[in-house]
This record gives C-alpha cells, structure tokens and sequence, in this order.
C-alpha cells in the first residue's frame, strides 16, 4: 500500500516533479520519462511541503519533525543533503521573489 502523498511540486522549467507524505521520503520524477530519479530520504515524520528555487537548483522539504532540509538539484543532478533545524513544524515553504545580497 502506498503511503499519503502530502506535497506535490514541480521544478521551474517544468522538468521535474517532487512528491511526498506520511513516509517520509522526497520523490523526483522524470516527467518526460515518467521514471522516478532519486528518493531523499533523512526526515523523521511527515512531510507536508516542498518548494523548487527560482533557479530550479534546490528542492527544499519541510515536515512534521521541525526540520527542513535543502536538497542540491543542479546539474548534473548530484544530491547533497544540507539539514537546517528549527523550533518549529513547517507548513509551508516558499522562496522569494525579491534578490538579496
């Protein structure tokens, strides 16, 4: 049985999907192939949302564990997971608009 899904995002150019829910896990689809590229794992409970950057570079996944994570998604695709914790659940994600030096 397929667990929940609770966020769905696509990447910016619209290559890519982001999926996940009550099991804990980001999963990456291919959408011109329909394959599933990588499963991030590393959240403790669920996860409830997820954003792409502008630049379609990071994929970020928030949930229920109080944390959020930062997933590199550049070219050529290598992942590397950058764990941030904070004191509270996050709900929802989103990344500015506006450019900050």
């Amino acid at each position: 049985m397929q667990a929940p899904i609770y966020a769905l995002c696509f990447s910016v150019e619209g290559r890519f999907l982001a999926s996940a829910g009550a099991d804990s896990r980001v999963l990456m689809w291919d959408l011109a192939h329909g394959h599933l590229l990588a499963e991030l794992t590393g959240h403790k409970g669920p996860i409830h949302t997820l954003a792409f950057s502008r630049d379609g570079h990071i994929l970020t996944s928030g949930n229920s564990d109080y944390s959020g994570m930062w997933w590199w998604w550049g070219e050529p695709h290598a992942l590397l997971e950058h764990c941030y914790y904070v004191n509270n659940m996050y709900l929802k994600i989103k990344f500015s608009t506006k450019i900050f030096f």
